[in-house]
């Protein structure tokens, strides 16, 4: 499961139905307007209110989805055998991505799923999410990030495969799942690339997630290229030689404006403990 290194520099046209801009449009646009009280039950949400954190666009019709830095990571996924986290190695950075990443970028709750999740819904779609909308304390307390983070994992799995290593230029690529955070993780792992697209968020609270501190640069909001990305990869590989494993955990942990204590027990409060058990891979284990 990985893409040969011939295939690094092909472009293709990924497709995501991850709305998030569309939805707090249209949230806001309701007709009649919602009362206050339900207004505040999305706003004061403990996972939905994030979304309402994130910096929007200033013009128009252009989403917040930059999938080029996802694209970079899928074509260097790395083949191991555990199934509950995702390696990518980009010129020298090993970057993993895990439930524990997951949560400190989305800070979605990502506890266990309670014993009675499968009486309330199974998996498909309209018996879950519609039931789960009827009921709205399950709402609250559902772990929609680990839901999350499972699907996701799952696609990328599923597209890694699909391709067999080969990459068809310039056809279209469905994406589904909640991906803004892996849209994220390249420029959150390798610095330069941060630093070429993205900007910190004026004003922006210490307690929002990951996602709200920084926001693409406005004038990149209308997208880039790969080509683009790979000129910044390529610079990089001239000016810094990285030999060291670099986990986004670390990175957030070490690096944030937030102090290093708030991060640590953010852990504990969305996540429990060994609940990400994966079989054994002799390379990524030592």
């Amino acid at each position: 499961m990985f893409f040969f290194h011939t295939e690094y520099k092909k472009q293709i046209k990924l497709g995501t139905k991850c709305l998030i801009v569309g939805i707090i449009e249209m949230f806001k646009a309701l007709k009649p307007e919602p009362s206050n009280a339900e207004r505040r039950w999305f706003e004061e949400h403990p996972q939905l209110c994030h979304l309402f954190q994130m910096k929007q666009g200033s013009k128009k019709n252009v989403s917040n989805h930059k999938v080029q830095g996802m694209w970079v990571l899928l074509l260097h996924t790395v083949d191991v055998s555990k199934r509950r986290e995702v390696w990518f190695i980009v010129n020298d950075v090993h970057i993993r991505h895990r439930l524990r990443e997951h949560t400190l970028i989305s800070c979605l709750n990502c506890r266990n799923y309670r014993l009675s999740y499968k009486e309330i819904g199974d998996r498909k779609f309209v018996k879950c999410h519609f039931k789960a909308v009827d009921d709205l304390e399950f709402h609250k307390t559902f772990p929609w990030g680990r839901y999350s983070f499972d699907y996701m994992v799952k696609e990328v799995f599923h597209t890694v495969d699909h391709f067999g290593g080969l990459v068809k230029e310039k056809m279209l690529w469905p994406l589904p799942g909640f991906c803004l955070r892996l849209e994220l993780l390249a420029f959150e792992t390798i610095p330069k690339l941060g630093m070429r697209f993205r900007e910190s968020v004026e004003r922006a609270d210490i307690d929002y997630m990951r996602m709200c501190q920084s926001t693409f640069k406005e004038i990149e909001m209308r997208g880039f290229t790969l080509s683009r990305v790979n000129r910044e990869l390529d610079r990089k590989l001239l000016c810094v030689c990285f030999n060291l494993i670099f986990v986004v955990s670390h990175m957030i942990l070490t690096t944030s404006c937030q102090p290093e204590m708030m991060k640590k027990a953010l852990l504990p409060d969305l996540t429990e403990e060994k609940d990400d058990v994966d079989v054994p891979d002799l390379a990524v284990d030592c």
